[in-house]
Parts: structure tokens; C-alpha cells; sequence
């Protein structure tokens, strides 16, 4: 079995055209993945998949990035992350866009089930509640401290924010998310250096990441101007 057999799974995977209705590509394209996912988990193991990604083919490559976001485990975390410096935009891209896919499922079904109740099982009141626990009870599950870190920046406690992306990193040290996310926060507080550090630390390891570019550089005008 040869990269072929992946390669006509993936291009079974319709590509958006500007006349489609957002809402019937939308149901396309989930019954697609969900065929592609079954086609690759019965016919590809995780191992063959990462080896795929050093494929001379482009496209190749992008179908084991998908492949990956949707069928891989824990191990494949330093693979996909690998696959955001690739030569060709497409699979840099699709690379950044399904490592959360990892990320969310963390280490075990156990941890991945915990996350999926607390954050859509009901009031919203209660997710703060939800992941407090999720966190004492899986300690090194990265993603519950990043969804815990963006719900204190979006109600403004950005140092407790700041101390969860901190966590992340450690538990996660390709999680570029929490890297911008403290670089948000820092600059919110006032901490000019900090924020253009953690953001250099997001495009190193995404380089995708090319707004930040921008930021950066209109952070240390503002710095020279003080």
C-alpha cells in the first residue's frame, strides 16, 4: 500500500468553491471527513502516517497532516508541529489547523471526554467549575489549562491567564496558542519585552502565525517612543 491510496481518499474531500452555499458545503464537507477518517483508520497504523509526512509530494504530505489531526494520538504532537515549517504554505497551514485536534484530545479518551462534558455539557456559569476539576483531576492535560487561560483573558484577569499559559507551555512546549495568548495578556498589562518574547515564541514555533509579525514590530515603536 503506497501513498496513492491516501492520496485518493484525501482528494475525495471536496475543496470550497465561491458559488457554494456555506451551509450545504458545510454538511459535504463533514460527511467527507468522516468517510476519509474511515477509510485511513482502516487502512493506514499512526507510524505509516508520520512516515508519510516525509513525503517529496506536497500533497501527500497535506493528506498525512490531515490524516494525523484526525485519527493520531499524543505521540504525533512534535510531528504535526514539525509540519508547520514546511516548505509548501498548504500543509504549514494545515498543520497549524489540526494539531488542536491533538491537543484537545490530549493524552488519553479519558482526558478528551472530560474536556468535550465540561465545555459544551450545559450553563456556561458552570465551565469555570468544570475545568477547575478537569485540572485537578488530569494535571498534565495541557489543552483544560488553555481553555481555562482564555477564559480568564476574555473576563480580563489576565495575570492568572498569564500563569495558566505558563502551565501550558511546560505541559506543551509546541502549544503556539498559549505563547499568543500570554503575548495578548502582557500587553494588556503594560509588559512590552514579555509580550514581544512570548509572541517571537509563537511564529518560532508556527511561523504561520505572520500577523504577529506586525504586532511586534508596532510593539517596539511604541517601546522606543516611551
Amino acid at each position: 500500500m503506497g501513498a496513492s491510496l491516501l492520496l485518493e481518499y484525501y482528494r475525495d474531500i471536496p475543496e470550497r468553491r465561491t458559488a457554494d452555499d456555506p451551509d450545504l458545503f458545510a454538511a459535504r464537507m463533514q460527511i467527507a471527513l468522516k468517510q476519509f477518517e474511515g477509510r485511513v483508520r482502516a487502512r493506514y497504523t499512526e507510524g505509516t502516517l508520520q512516515n508519510r509526512l516525509g513525503s517529496d509530494h506536497a500533497t501527500t504530505r497535506r493528506a498525512a497532516v490531515l490524516a494525523l489531526g484526525i485519527v493520531g494520538t499524543w505521540e504525533s504532537n512534535p510531528f504535526l508541529a514539525r509540519m508547520m515549517h514546511d516548505e509548501d504554505p498548504r500543509v504549514a497551514r494545515t498543520a497549524s489547523e489540526n494539531i488542536w485536534a491533538l491537543w484537545f484530545r490530549g493524552r488519553s479518551t479519558e482526558e478528551a471526554v472530560e474536556l468535550r462534558r465540561v465545555m459544551s455539557g450545559g450553563s456556561v456559569s458552570r465551565i469555570p467549575e468544570g475545568l477547575d476539576q478537569s485540572i485537578r483531576r488530569f494535571p498534565e492535560f495541557a489543552e483544560a489549562r488553555n481553555q481555562r487561560a482564555i477564559l480568564s483573558f476574555t473576563k480580563g484577569e489576565y495575570t492568572r491567564s498569564i500563569v495558566d499559559c505558563e502551565e501550558v507551555v511546560l505541559l506543551n512546549p509546541w502549544h503556539y496558542g498559549a505563547w499568543a495568548g500570554m503575548g495578548q495578556c502582557q500587553q494588556k498589562l503594560g509588559m512590552t519585552q514579555k509580550a514581544i518574547r512570548a509572541y517571537r515564541m509563537a511564529v518560532q514555533i508556527n511561523p504561520t502565525l505572520t500577523h504577529l509579525h506586525d504586532v511586534m514590530e508596532s510593539l517596539r515603536q511604541e517601546s522606543d517612543e516611551k
